[in-house]
């Protein structure tokens, strides 16, 4: 083998590690749910029924407009139970959210804040910097964790 083709032959599988060390770390994003401010929407309807299983993590909720009907993901199920938060079929929101498409097909909402209906209530899930709120919590428990949430504040 000559010098030039080593350096070729090096050359190609250095590209080819950077390419599949760039998709795994896709194909583990793809998996999370993240917050898109671009995809932001604004959205009225009512509760039709609380979804019985989490969706990647999030007690969810379907919301049906004049429209169509989404899957508004909310929180983890133990942030709502902490806070006694829920939701009731039939009660009118405006759902605040980054809006996606769901490995099915159907229309999701990430809900950065659900305002309900008629008593005036606003519930925040994600803070300014559409961060979500209860990740908060994890530095309220653990004291050196605190460095690093200490400049987060929830609306």
């Amino acid at each position: 083998m000559t010098q030039d083709t080593r350096r070729v032959y090096i050359k190609q599988l250095s590209i080819a590690t950077v390419f599949s060390v760039m998709l795994s770390a896709s194909l583990v994003y793809a998996g999370k749910i993240g917050y898109d401010e671009n995809t932001e929407v604004v959205v009225k309807g009512v509760v039709q029924n609380e979804a019985k299983t989490p969706y990647k993590g999030y007690s969810n909720f379907f919301l049906k407009t004049n429209w169509k009907i989404y899957r508004v993901l909310t929180a983890p199920s133990w942030y709502l139970k902490r806070n006694s938060l829920n939701f009731q079929k039939g009660q009118k929101v405006k759902v605040v959210g980054s809006k996606f498409y769901g490995p099915d097909g159907s229309l999701c909402i990430v809900a950065k804040s659900i305002h309900l209906f008629p008593q005036g209530k606003i519930i925040r899930f994600r803070d300014t910097l559409s961060r979500p709120i209860w990740s908060e919590e994890f530095g309220k428990k653990n004291s050196c964790m605190k460095i690093f949430f200490s400049g987060r504040k929830a609306y």
